[in-house]
C-alpha cells in the first residue's frame, strides 16, 4: 500500500547535544553517487476501518506503570474518533467542528497555537498561629522536614456562569493567569486578552482542567483553551496552554481579590546545617485544600534547595540563638543545646509573585521561563522537522514475517544548504577538509557543555533548572568510503567494505567552527561531541541555506520487524540513499494485551498485530507530507526518567 499526500507540514525539534570528544582522523568526504530508488508498486490509497475496540475486564489488582504506559501509547483512534475524543475533553459548548479541532492538533498547528502562561500566587503575612519546626543539624535526615509555613493566595479570581455542552449552565471559579511571550515568530494565536484558569473544575462530565480567555477585554470569556503543561495538580503549576477555540456563548465574569482560597506555603529542610539552614519553599496546601504528593521534599542536589543567609537586622530572641533569612521571610533559631527549634517571625515580602514548578516548589516569576516554557520557546525557533515526509509511504498490504520490510517512508531534510568555500582545519599532525560546493543538511541542536572528570564522571555546565535552551543549527554531509578488506595474512582480498559516516561543521560559543568526522548516522545525525580544545577556524561555518539540496538519490527510512517479545516489538530502522543502506538502528514499540501496537509514521497511524504465525498492518490514519518521516518509537530515556521520578517521590 502506498500513500502519496500533498498536505503541508509540521514542526518539532530533534535535540542534538554538543559536548566533548576528540576529533577523528582525516578522511576527505567522497561525493555520493546517484543510485536508483527502491522499487515498489503504487496501488491507489486504501483506508481500512480500524478494528472495533476490545472489551477490557477490570482487574482488582493494581496495574504496573509499564501496563499503564502501554495502554496510553496504544490507544489510537481513526481520524473521526480522534477528533471526537478531543471534543469530548471540552466540557463547554464550543463553536468548532470535530475535524477542525483535530486539525489544530497537527504538529505545526499545536506548536504555534501554544503559549506560555503563569498562574501567580503571592505569600501572605503570618497569622501568629504557625507551629515551630526543627533544624536538621545532626544525625540522619528527619522524617518531619517542616521548618515553617505561611499563607498564600492567588492574584485574583473570576466567577463566571458557563453553558455546558448538555445545555445546562453552571457557576465556576477560575484564577488569574498571565501570558508570557516566547518570541514565536510563526505564532498562530495572540497574547492579547485576559486569561483565567482552573484545575479539577466540576463539570457535568467530571472534573476538568481549563482556561477561559477574554480576548477583547469586555468582561466576557469567549474562548476555551487546554492546559498543555502543568507541574503538580495545582492550577498555579500551569505553564503552557494550547488550542484556544471559540465558545458558542460568551460568559460574563466578575473579578474579586478577596474571599480567595487559603493555601499554605511551606519551608522544608533539604540539607544539614544549624545557623544557616538549607530550605525549599514549597506549596504545602493547594487551592483545593490538598497536600501535594511530593511535599516530603528532597535533599542535596535538588536545584530548588537554597541556603539561608544571616539576618543581622534582628537580634536573636534566645541566648545562643541565631536569626536566618530564608528567602522572603526570616526566622528565629534556638541554640543546639535547646534543640535547634526554628520559628518564622515575619514574612518580609508579600508582593513577589510565584508559580509552582518541579515537585511543587515555588519559584518567583522574575526567575524567567519555567522549564516547560523554555522548551516550548526553543521548539518554536525551528518550524521545520529535520526529517520531513514527502508524503510517499509504502506499507505491506499482505501479512509479513519477522525480518521482512513492511514500511518504507520517503523523506527530505527540513534544512539543507551548500558549503560555499573550501574548509580546512589544520592540526599539528594532520588536517581535515571539506570541499566547497558540497550539499549539507541541518539539524536543530541543543548545545550542552560537559566537563569530564576522573573515572568518566560528567559535570554538566548547563543550569540545573533550564530557563533558556541554547539551540543552534548544525550542518552535516554524508560521506561514503570503500575500505579494502584483507585476509589473516594482511593481504588484500579484492573485496571492499562500504562505510557511511557524516562530516559535520559545528561552531562553538566563541563564534568559531571546526570539522568533525565519523559522525553517525550518515544522513540523520542525532548527537555529537566536540572537545573544547579542538582546532577551529574563526567565524561561523561557510554554509548558505538552500532548499532541496541534492544528495544524489532519494532518501528513505525503511523498517523491518526484528523481534516480537511479550511486551515489545523491536523494529530495525534503516536509512537509505537510493538502494544503499547508510545506517541502521533499533526502534521499540509497546504492545497491548492483545499483542497490538500502533506504528506512527509520517503523521499516519497503522495497527501492527499478529496474524497467525505472521503479522499484518491495518491503516488507521493516512500519512501527511511534512510530518516526521520516522516511525515514532518508545523514548526509553524518558521512560527511565519517569520511573526514577516516581521512585524518588
Amino acid at each position: 500500500m502506498k500513500y502519496l499526500s500533498g498536505v503541508a507540514g509540521s514542526a518539532a525539534i530533534a535535540a542534538l547535544c554538543v559536548g566533548s570528544m576528540a576529533a577523528a582522523q582525516e578522511r576527505p568526504p567522497v561525493p555520493v553517487q546517484a543510485v536508483p530508488a527502491p522499487s515498489s508498486t503504487t496501488p491507489p490509497p486504501v483506508m481500512v476501518p480500524p478494528p472495533a475496540p476490545a472489551t477490557q475486564e477490570i482487574e482488582a489488582e493494581e496495574r504496573s506503570l509499564f501496563e499503564i504506559m502501554a495502554e496510553g501509547v496504544n490507544r489510537r483512534l481513526d481520524p473521526q474518533q480522534r477528533a471526537q475524543a478531543l471534543l469530548d475533553e471540552i466540557p463547554i459548548a464550543v463553536a468548532i467542528e470535530p475535524m477542525a479541532l483535530a486539525e489544530t492538533f497537527t504538529r505545526t498547528e499545536i506548536l504555534h497555537r501554544s503559549v506560555a502562561i503563569d498562574v501567580p500566587l503571592r505569600l501572605t503575612a503570618l497569622s501568629g498561629n504557625e507551629r515551630a519546626g526543627s533544624v536538621w543539624h545532626t544525625g540522619d535526615a528527619p522524617k518531619d522536614r517542616y521548618l515553617g509555613e505561611t499563607g498564600a493566595r492567588a492574584a485574583s479570581a473570576a466567577t463566571t456562569n458557563v453553558t455546558w455542552k448538555d445545555g445546562s449552565t453552571g457557576e465556576i471559579d477560575l484564577y488569574e493567569a498571565r501570558f508570557r511571550s516566547t518570541d514565536d515568530k510563526n505564532s498562530l494565536t495572540t497574547l492579547e486578552g485576559v486569561v483565567y484558569c482552573g484545575t479539577q473544575v466540576a463539570t457535568p462530565s467530571g472534573e476538568k482542567d481549563m482556561c477561559l480567555i477574554d480576548r477583547d477585554g469586555d468582561r466576557s470569556f469567549d474562548e476555551f483553551a487546554f492546559i498543555a503543561s502543568r507541574s503538580g495538580k495545582s492550577v498555579h503549576g500551569a505553564t503552557v496552554l494550547t488550542a484556544a477555540v471559540p465558545m458558542q456563548a460568551a460568559a460574563p465574569y466578575t473579578v474579586r481579590n478577596d474571599g480567595l482560597p487559603e493555601m499554605k506555603a511551606q519551608w522544608t529542610t533539604c540539607g544539614k546545617d544549624w545557623d544557616l539552614p538549607y530550605y525549599q519553599l514549597r506549596l504545602g496546601t493547594d487551592e483545593h485544600g490538598n497536600e501535594p504528593a511530593s511535599r516530603a521534599g528532597t535533599y542535596w542536589g535538588d536545584p530548588y534547595c537554597a541556603k539561608s543567609e544571616k539576618y543581622e537586622r534582628v537580634e536573636p530572641a534566645n541566648k545562643g540563638g541565631r536569626v536566618a533569612r530564608m528567602g522572603p521571610a526570616y526566622a528565629q533559631i534556638s541554640s543546639k543545646k535547646s534543640g535547634a527549634s526554628i520559628q518564622l517571625e515575619r514574612v518580609l515580602d508579600t508582593e513577589t509573585l510565584y508559580r509552582v514548578e518541579g515537585r511543587d516548589k515555588l519559584a518567583p516569576l522574575s526567575a524567567g521561563f519555567a522549564p516547560a516554557q523554555a522548551q516550548l520557546s526553543a521548539n518554536q525557533q525551528f518550524t521545520r522537522l529535520p526529517y520531513q515526509s514527502t508524503g510517499d509511504v509504502t506499507v505491506a498490504e499482505t501479512p509479513f514475517k519477522v525480518g521482512d520490510h513492511f514500511v518504507t517512508s520517503a523523506f527530505r531534510h527540513g534544512y539543507t544548504g551548500v558549503v560555499t568555500e573550501d574548509v580546512k582545519i589544520r592540526t599539528l599532525l594532520s588536517s581535515r577538509s571539506v570541499e566547497g560546493g558540497m550539499p549539507v543538511y541541518g539539524v536543530p541542536a541543543k548545545r550542552t557543555t560537559v566537563t569530564y572528570g576522573g573515572y568518566g564522571y560528567q559535570i554538566p555546565a548547563t543550569p540545573a533548572i533550564e530557563r533558556k535552551i541554547d539551540m543552534d543549527l548544525i550542518w552535516c554531509l554524508p560521506t561514503r568510503e570503500e575500505i579494502p578488506l584483507v585476509d589473516r595474512d594482511n593481504k588484500p582480498t579484492g573485496n571492499v567494505k562500504i562505510e557511511w559516516t557524516a562530516t559535520c561543521l559545528p561552531d562553538n560559543r566563541r563564534g568559531q567552527h571546526t570539522i568533525l568526522k565519523d559522525q553517525s548516522p550518515a544522513l540523520a545525525v542525532r548527537n555529537m561531541r566536540m572537545d573544547a580544545t579542538i582546532s577551529t577556524n574563526d567565524g561561523p561555518p561557510p554554509v548558505a541555506e538552500r532548499a532541496n539540496a541534492d544528495f544524489g538519490a532519494p532518501l528513505y527510512f525503511r523498517y523491518s520487524l526484528k523481534e516480537a517479545s511479550k511486551n515489545l516489538y523491536t523494529l530495525t530502522e534503516e536509512v537509505l540513499l537510493g538502494e544503499e543502506v547508510t545506517s541502521s538502528n533499533d526502534i521499540i514499540l509497546l504492545k497491548d494485551e492483545d499483542g497490538k501496537a500502533v506504528v506512527e509514521v509520517a503523521g499516519g497511524s497503522f495497527m501492527l498485530e499478529p496474524d497467525g504465525e505472521q503479522y499484518k498492518l491495518t491503516a488507521m490514519l493516512p500519512p501527511r507530507e511534512g510530518e516526521d518521516a520516522r516511525v515514532k518509537g518508545l523514548d526509553v530515556m524518558a521512560l527511565m526518567r519517569r520511573l526514577l521520578a516516581d521512585i524518588e517521590r
